[in-house]
């Protein structure tokens, strides 16, 4: 930490007032040993389910079994039989060090036709290396099968692969 501190208590005219306002700035520093990373994460607890309103609610817990801390960007989409996207988004950004878990979660608004589809997950592990332009992280793509009935509610949702 770097303080500063502004305002001195002892050098106030009579009749005014003074404020004490403290100045802190922190870093952190992160150092990796080449050779020993590993970056690697297990995607467990997947749900595809629809809400009360109706909106598709995407989740699935993230556990962090690597030697490192993992800062991820995570997506998905859902594809009919033809290959045609049919929906995507983003899920939360999660922020992890070795042994942690969180929950990423991510909801799609718009009706999707009844049918079959597969729904891919992507997390990148490596997104805090791009950022710093060192290079790019492990992504951990895992796919599933949904099925939408006619009321537009998910009946079906597969194991990941």
């Amino acid at each position: 930490f770097f303080e500063n501190y502004m305002g001195d208590p002892n050098k106030v005219a009579e009749g005014q007032v003074n404020v004490n306002v403290t100045i802190r700035v922190a870093s952190l520093f992160y150092i990796e040993s080449e050779g020993t990373v590993r970056r690697e994460a297990k995607i467990s607890n997947f749900e595809v389910k629809n809400s009360k309103d109706g909106v598709l609610e995407i989740s699935a817990k993230l556990d962090n079994i690597g030697n490192v801390d993992i800062t991820t960007k995570s997506t998905f989409f859902i594809l009919d039989k033809k290959g045609v996207v049919q929906a995507r988004g983003e899920f939360n950004d999660a922020y992890t060090f070795p042994g942690d878990s969180v929950i990423l979660t991510s909801s799609w608004k718009e009706p999707i036709p009844a049918g079959s589809y597969d729904l891919v997950l992507s997390v990148d592990l490596g997104r805090a290396l791009e950022e710093l332009e060192l290079g790019r992280g492990p992504v951990i793509t895992k796919e599933a099968r949904i099925i939408i009935g006619p009321d537009g509610n998910v009946t079906n949702v597969g194991a990941l692969k």
